[in-house]
């Protein structure tokens, strides 16, 4: 949302029309059309396209829709609007003619009963009917009536609180609508409410301004995440080439100016081969036929294309020009559909549906060439102040990407970089045509970290090989901040370090903080085709700065269209590994009787205290229930336990139970032969490690939750401004009021990564037991299976989903829109 003083002026000088006619399966009906007015802006496209699905799929058949979209409306001044659309309201009998009946919908708002219902009401004496005298968000009005009352020279001039006191002060003007038809955010009652509408901004499903909010989860986002799952499963745009917007026909008038006609001969700038190379995607093509979408007739092969395809002896080219608006696609599709750079131009309304048709006409290959609107210096007045950058037309293939995953799709965004130099970036997506992406694994030497990150790799099902940086000592200190700096590779031992050079990986995946800033060096140096795949808290906080970030839900991280969340870290036990350490360590429990009980002990941290004290009451404890269940205790021991927590055990326990004793010498550590072996298994509440490795094998888990010492002041700060971002301070109406002022202000931190939420280890041992996976420890033991829990082959789909990179394993139908 932008501020007042920042909004561009208008420049539309109607609403943006959609008509949804009679249904050709029904008769017509004889009714009069339900005209229905949305007050909405640029950020709110997939609203929009939201609003009319939930119109289409309740309203009557056999009847006819007109739906006007308002925004960026010339003559209006909107200094002091609260929206950018806040007085166009009251514009609506002007755009009406002065007569007849009108609807007045928020663009946040989706229908759940047709919205003729509220149409045919009867107003009676009175000019407008809304739920409350002071929210005008949902109103049906008389326009003869009031026409007089908001003329369109007050709705472009005054403020809405004086435009709305007016219509108030004259008797019986206003009625009062039935609470159902503006249910507000919790509000809502499933098969009782008729117009739903997202209030709270910072809880908008479709996060509409990602700068200005730190979304957090809405309680009915669900039910607008089901409406554009099924609008996107039914390719439903809301304009067509049928019905474009007006804007397109302006652009088809314009087509001949020199202003447009200047960017189709602009060609690329110079590029590295290998990001620009297109030759591994063409070459397995036999004779590849060629749609290249053209601006006018007469033009040619384009420079870039000439540029992208230089062997066009071999194509089969096929010119189409898209700028008409009575030309029609072609029938049979080609292997490549390639759109020159004057597709820069098109209205924003009209990219989903041209994007469609491409896409529709491929069936190997799209390649789009595109430049930034502010590299434009005399752009069409419907893209001043516009924000089209790489991210937003990467973010536009990707969600039509997910309808047609067996293509693969190439973007070149001609721009500039940080250094404000031309520069081309270049982005592949959908299915690979020539071999499977390439993968580097940055490694800072934690093996923990190496584990997560190669696992996921082997689940992706894509050849890897491991990059080992090494860093200097001084690194260590400003962790956060180190990360979040711009790209750099400051710190590195490049010496040392693997070589980091071309030609660059389609994919880096980073665990850790230390290579975060290395892997988002590697993506700028690719010029935008290298993707970051980000794993764990301490690198994944700022969820902006990368392309997919995984963390576990316990984080206490805010929702974010890059982050994917698991319940516990991952891990890479399988059956296989396992199996293999049972082999090697086979007379690990010597025959002892069943059930073989092993505790898995972690130790002290600076958050939790483990005494020899805690450790014999633990082990105290344990003997009991084993003597209950005539099992054998197999205790192991980790670094973070100590000699002295260690040696309490072995008292506590030997020699009836067994105590394996870390060592820091010990060349190969048992641990996951115990764990391979055991019948059940006690872990320590505070090592997430550990807790995941156990609940991943489908075995009796019992968690020992760690005594808490008192927190710092820098964590009671830090937790304060946690709270304080979550609050969700209520409004005078009673639902919760749009994230603002100090709340805002936390959240921020948090999104930047400055501010880390601590860990709710409370949380995640609530969420292992309500799954079945865990009991509290205490509980009898009791043998048998349980739920396990195996996150990574889950976690690999839904990267890919979020990266929009597909193979033949992916299941259309189960791809989500982001």
């Amino acid at each position: 949302m932008k501020t007042s003083h920042s909004r561009p002026p208008g420049y539309r000088l109607q609403p943006e029309k959609i008509v949804l006619g009679p249904n050709h399966a029904s008769s017509s009906s004889h009714q009069r059309p339900v005209r229905i007015f949305v007050g909405t802006e640029a950020a709110q496209a997939r609203a929009e396209r939201i609003f009319v699905w939930s119109i289409d799929l309740v309203r009557d058949p056999s009847r006819t829709y007109e739906i006007y979209l308002m925004k960026e409306l010339t003559g209006f001044d909107r200094r002091r609007w609260l929206t950018g659309f806040t007085n166009y309201r009251f514009a609506i009998p002007a755009f009406a003619g002065d007569s007849g009946t009108a609807i007045y919908n928020d663009v946040d708002q989706i229908y759940l009963t047709d919205p003729g219902e509220l149409f045919d009401l009867p107003l009676g004496e009175h000019g407008f009917l809304s739920i409350a005298e002071n929210d005008s968000s949902v109103m049906v009005m008389n326009c003869e009536k009031m026409r007089l009352i908001w003329t369109l020279e007050q709705a472009q001039h005054e403020r809405k609180t004086a435009l709305l006191k007016n219509a108030l002060s004259i008797n019986n003007l206003w009625g009062q609508l039935a609470p159902e038809w503006n249910a507000r955010d919790e509000e809502y009652r499933e098969r009782k409410s008729k117009v739903l509408h997202f209030t709270a901004l910072h809880t908008q499903p479709w996060h509409p301004f990602p700068q200005e909010f730190v979304y957090q989860e809405s309680p009915v986002g669900k039910v607008w995440k089901d409406l554009e799952h099924s609008a996107n499963a039914a390719g439903f745009q809301a304009f067509s080439r049928t019905q474009p917007s007006s804007q397109f026909a302006l652009l088809v008038q314009m087509a001949s100016e020199e202003t447009l006609a200047m960017i189709s001969h602009s060609g690329l700038p110079q590029i590295e081969p290998d990001i620009l190379d297109l030759h591994p995607f063409t070459s397995s093509l036999d004779n590849p036929s060629l749609l290249h979408y053209q601006f006018k007739p007469g033009q040619g092969l384009s420079p870039e294309a000439r540029t992208l395809f230089p062997s066009t002896d071999s194509l089969a080219l096929t010119p189409f020009h898209w700028c008409t608006l009575n030309s029609s696609p072609p029938h049979t599709p080609c292997d490549i559909v390639f759109g020159s750079n004057e597709l820069t131009f098109l209205p924003d309304e009209d990219v989903p549906w041209i994007l469609e048709e491409m896409f529709s006409l491929a069936s190997k290959l799209i390649v789009l060439t595109i430049k930034d609107v502010k590299l434009l210096t005399t752009p069409p007045s419907y893209l001043h102040g516009h924000s089209r950058n790489f991210d937003w037309w990467t973010s536009q293939l990707q969600a039509m990407s997910t309808r047609y995953p067996t293509l693969h799709w190439t973007l070149l965004f001609d721009t500039t970089n940080r250094q404000e130099k031309p520069s081309t970036f270049v982005r592949h997506g959908g299915q690979w045509l020539h071999s499977p992406p390439q993968v580097w694994i940055l490694s800072d030497g934690k093996m923990g970290h190496s584990t997560q990150s190669e696992g996921l790799a082997k689940s992706l099902g894509w050849p890897y090989e491991f990059k080992q940086l090494y860093f200097q000592s001084w690194n260590n200190s400003q962790k956060l901040v180190w990360s979040l700096l711009p790209p750099h590779t400051a710190g590195l031992k490049k010496t040392e370090s693997s070589s980091l050079e071309p030609p660059w990986p389609d994919i880096v995946i980073s665990t850790g903080w230390r290579p975060a800033p290395v892997a988002r060096w590697i993506r700028e140096q690719s010029g935008g085709k290298t993707r970051i795949i980000q794993v764990g808290r301490k690198g994944g906080g700022a969820a902006d700065l990368f392309d997919v970030v995984i963390t576990p839900t316990y984080y206490g991280f805010t929702p974010h269209p890059h982050r994917v969340e698991t319940l516990v870290p991952l891990n890479e036990l399988n059956d296989e590994n396992l199996d293999q350490v049972s082999r090697r360590w086979p007379n690990i429990f010597d025959n002892a009787p069943h059930p073989r009980i092993v505790l898995v002990i972690g130790g002290a941290t600076a958050r939790f205290t483990f005494t020899s004290n805690f450790a014999r009451e633990i082990a105290g404890q344990l003997k009991d229930l084993a003597h209950k269940c005539g099992g054998r205790i197999f205790a192991v021991t980790s670094p973070r336990t100590g000699q002295k927590v260690s040696q309490a055990l072995k008292t506590a326990l030997t020699p009836e139970h067994h105590v394996h004793q870390w060592q820091p010498n010990q060349s190969d550590n048992p641990y996951l032969a115990y764990l391979a072996g055991a019948d059940v298994i006690i872990v320590t509440g505070e090592s997430e490690s550990m807790l995941a490795e156990a609940a991943s094998l489908g075995k009796p888990v019992y968690i020992i939750p760690l005594p808490e010492n008192s927190p710092t002041w820098k964590i009671r700060l830090s937790e304060a401004i946690v709270q304080r971002a979550q609050s969700r301070p209520l409004n005078k109406r009673g639902t919760v009021r749009p994230q603002q002022g100090l709340e805002r202000a936390c959240a921020q931190l948090i999104r930047c990564g400055l501010i880390q939420p601590r860990r709710n280890l409370s949380l995640l041992h609530d969420l292992l037991i309500k799954q079945g996976i865990a009991r509290p420890f205490g509980e009898p033991i009791e043998n048998g299976k349980r739920p396990a829990l195996r996150e990574i082959d889950r976690v690999a789909r839904k990267t890919k989903e979020v990266l929009g990179i597909f193979d033949d394993t992916t299941d259309a139908s189960s791809i989500s829109s982001t």
